[in-house]
């Protein structure tokens, strides 16, 4: 797993999304337009709730994946 550091915290990135050069740019975009909010506690807190929300949608795609697909790893 990689990770991409935000606000000063690692933030894990699974293997199937940094591989993903459109997710990675609209992360990248996100990112940068957030780091012009000049309030840095709501810049931190969207940041924050953007983060929960993306995983919170991936556990759901992996669960999901694995119950149509199986678990792809373990073959």
């Amino acid at each position: 797993m990689k990770y991409i550091i935000v606000n000063n915290k690692k933030v894990g990135i699974p293997k199937w999304k940094y591989e993903n050069e459109k997710y990675l740019f609209e992360l990248q975009k996100f990112l940068d337009k957030v780091t012009n909010i000049k309030d840095k506690k709501l810049q931190e807190g969207i940041i924050i709730q953007m983060l929960i929300c993306d995983e919170v949608l991936t556990n759901a795609s992996e669960k999901h994946f694995k119950q149509y697909y199986g678990d792809v790893n373990n073959k």
